[in-house]
């Protein structure tokens, strides 16, 4: 268990979510500013560039590993003070708009 935890925090100092985690913390939070930074993310995650992670494409296909799914749920738990499980992103064929909008659904 230890080494996958380590997988999780190595995976997690490749993306310093920090400031955008702040700014996401407002009030309010669009769906637009939640598809920015999980595509923000995505890209930084997956070596892709932003421009190329396409937020109408199933999350399953951008072919996530556990270890991916339970980094992005920490952090989206982090920014939005919301309970998800990582397979949230295996089990659905949900995209970043979908997850976005159910996120900012559930308030």
């Amino acid at each position: 268990m230890l080494f996958y935890n380590e997988l999780i925090y190595k995976r997690l100092a490749k993306f310093d979510a920090t400031n955008m985690t702040e700014q996401l913390m407002e009030k309010t939070v669009s769906s637009e500013k939640l598809i920015h930074w999980m595509k923000l993310y995505l890209a930084n995650l997956l070596g892709e560039n932003y421009t190329d992670i396409d937020e109408n494409v199933p999350i399953r296909e951008f072919d996530l590993d556990s270890i991916d799914a339970v980094t992005i749920m920490m952090e989206l738990e982090n920014a939005f003070s919301i309970k998800i499980t990582p397979e949230y992103f295996f089990n659905r064929s949900l995209c970043l708009v979908d997850i976005a909008n159910d996120i900012v659904t559930r308030g």
